[in-house]
């Protein structure tokens, strides 16, 4: 080779790095993007509402549950009772408690549960006379078992 067609073939091997680091580089800051709006995405605000709502609801039902006295001062609330897990979509709440919630029967399962419907309805439908929706969709589940399933 002489040395004219050597220093054609430096500059097309300079232009083919250099084109290679630009497609990667291009690609790798696409990905980069890509990241950056998904995380964006998880930490924007419907999500952070979201999650703002279920933390309000949880920390309103377990000073439900923290009280010890009923409407019916004869009863007391059960010991031991824990909210498992929870889930707010909209207006619809789903609440899974410990199987101590029903320890001590229909009764003062109804009264507890009355409690916690007064302390999340606001929580759920907004303060005012505009409510978010017309009306709550509550499951209740015992131990991830459906209230209705629970033999008494």
């Amino acid at each position: 080779m002489n040395k004219s067609q050597k220093g054609l073939a430096d500059i097309i091997l300079v232009v083919i790095i250099v084109v290679f680091l630009g497609v990667v580089g291009y690609f790798a800051f696409i990905q980069k993007s890509t990241n950056t709006e998904n995380k964006q995405q998880l930490d924007g605000s419907t999500f952070q509402e979201e999650s703002s709502v279920e933390t309000q609801v949880r920390t309103a039902v377990e000073k439900v549950l923290s009280q010890s006295t009923l409407p019916n001062l004869n009863e007391q609330m059960p010991k031991g009772i824990k909210l498992l897990s929870i889930s707010v979509v909209a207006n619809n709440v789903t609440l899974n408690f410990s199987k101590e919630i029903i320890s001590k029967g229909q009764g003062v399962f109804e009264d507890i549960f009355s409690f916690v419907l007064n302390a999340i309805h606001p929580i759920i439908q907004g303060e005012g006379n505009d409510p978010k929706y017309p009306e709550l969709d509550i499951a209740v589940l015992v131990e991830g078992n459906p209230l209705n399933e629970i033999p008494r």
